[in-house]
């Protein structure tokens, strides 16, 4: 693959959400190298697509980096990642248990529980009978 291709492909990946700032400036030092360590432009026009390319790969580095330096200063905190996910864990419990006891194992449709002091619905209470022997 050539580097008129990679730089391409670069540039491309410039506008994903995954090392965006990286493909930009890769691109931009490509296209920038592109005819100074290679042959020069083999046409006025293609000399002139190659700076068309240069700065379209010039104006998006510019706003990777506004980009990448907004993101940077409202990155939450670690201590704020972990309560995120401790919330997010606690919210999903909530839910199973919610679908839990919603479900009927019982003949009649209705699930037997213990209701402790506050009303809050214990495991579900299992009818054991008595063995024959």
């Amino acid at each position: 693959m050539g580097q008129l291709h990679r730089a391409g492909l670069h540039f491309i990946l410039a506008h994903s959400p995954d090392d965006y700032v990286w493909h930009v400036d890769e691109a931009v030092r490509m296209y920038e190298t592109m005819y100074i360590e290679d042959m020069p432009p083999s046409t006025l026009e293609q000399a002139e697509d190659i700076k068309e390319l240069l700065e379209n790969a010039k104006s998006v580095q510019k706003k990777a980096r506004i980009d990448s330096e907004a993101l940077k200063k409202r990155r939450p905190t670690k201590e704020e990642e972990r309560l995120w996910i401790e919330q997010q864990i606690v919210a999903a419990c909530e839910q199973w248990k919610k679908v839990l006891h919603n479900e009927s194992d019982d003949e009649d449709g209705m699930l037997q529980t213990d209701d402790d002091e506050q009303g809050v619905k214990k495991e579900p209470v299992v009818k054991e009978e008595p063995d024959e022997e």
